[in-house]
């Protein structure tokens, strides 16, 4: 009789389990408690066609209605304190890609000055290097001194461009050969669109081009991870497309970028980003395999309770002043905006 009983139950707290799990995709979607935001640059740039740069006095005034509306919490705390606690006041984490020197010569005084913690994902591949690729590359493209069919031609040099597309490309303007080459040349392996830059450098006869940003020293890290408002994540190597490879491939990718990150700061590092936010199930076993407790996304929404602890959503940042980043981030949060001031007084 007591065996009977126990098992309708065991039953019955199964059912209530799976009704729960059913409707918490929909309940979570509604309760909005951290968001991770997602930075590259912090800089008044005057090129910017990935729209990678925040101004910084756009950036202060984001800072500013965070720190009147919210917690600004460390990236790997808001995913745990969400999973356990999902009520209460919203709680933001900021977070910036790649490793730009700017994130230490302009974003961290203002980090500074509303005392926000930051975690910053670095390619440790461009330590010490003038350039990242996809500024390079914006350079030789969409700088002043290439035409649009020198351009192609060096393209065309380069392997990137069918011949057969000159044309059509070439009519069609500078931005859309950009995008077209770009396609192209993400797809590509890292040292392959090393190669690839250096033939249409040569081809146009522009030697060692030098973009408006560029990546941090070794030096300069070493300072930054110092700070007590920095936490220093991985971002791999030479900011491969993880989705894009073996879980092998991505495991080396990732393991070689950690190892460096070690082996300069002294310990390993715990959280870590997907370049261009490419991942999937094999991206995160990788990630995982290689030590890293907590992995982000660019997916761009807020957090929820049933998200993997390795594929975390953040929300990539607009560049605006403060009125409309309150706005902004207020929809991109789950639309609750009660209470809340766009610009901090």
């Amino acid at each position: 009789m007591l065996t009977a009983r126990s098992e309708r139950i065991t039953r019955a707290r199964r059912r209530v389990a799976g009704a729960v799990q059913r409707r918490l995709p929909r309940i979570t979607r509604r309760v909005v408690g951290a968001s991770v935001l997602l930075y590259h640059r912090v800089a008044s740039s005057p090129a910017d066609p990935w729209q990678l740069a925040v101004t910084p006095d756009h950036f202060d005034e984001h800072l500013q209605v965070l720190r009147a509306n919210g917690d600004v919490v460390d990236a790997a705390p808001t995913a745990q304190r969400f999973r356990r606690h999902s009520l209460g006041r919203r709680r933001f984490a900021v977070t910036f890609d790649d490793g730009y020197v700017d994130n230490l010569q302009a974003a961290l005084p203002l980090l500074e000055r509303h005392d926000v913690p930051v975690t910053i994902f670095v390619a440790t591949a461009y330590l010490d290097q003038p350039s990242f690729w996809w500024d390079r590359f914006d350079v030789l493209v969409l700088g002043d001194a290439t035409s649009v069919e020198a351009g192609a031609e060096a393209a065309v040099a380069a392997g990137l461009l069918d011949t057969q597309r000159f044309g059509e490309v070439v009519a069609a303007g500078r931005e859309a050969l950009h995008a077209t080459l770009y396609v192209t040349l993400v797809a590509l392996a890292a040292d392959r669109i090393t190669d690839a830059l250096d033939v249409m450098s040569a081809h146009l006869g522009l030697g060692d081009v030098t973009p408006e940003g560029r990546p941090l020293t070794t030096a300069e890290l070493i300072t930054l991870a110092a700070h007590p408002l920095v936490t220093i994540g991985g971002h791999t190597s030479r900011h491969i497309r993880l989705a894009h490879v073996s879980t092998d491939d991505a495991r080396r990718e990732i393991d070689e970028g950690a190892r460096h990150l070690a082996a300069v700061l002294g310990s390993p590092p715990l959280l870590f980003a997907y370049p261009f936010g490419d991942a999937n199930a094999s991206a995160a076993v990788a990630a995982r395999r290689s030590g890293f407790s907590r992995a982000f996304t660019t997916e761009g929404r807020a957090l929820s309770v049933i998200d993997d602890p390795m594929l975390l959503p953040r929300l990539v940042v607009p560049d605006t002043d403060g009125t409309e980043f309150g706005r902004w981030v207020v929809g991109a949060t789950g639309g609750v905006g009660a209470g809340w001031s766009a610009v901090a007084r």
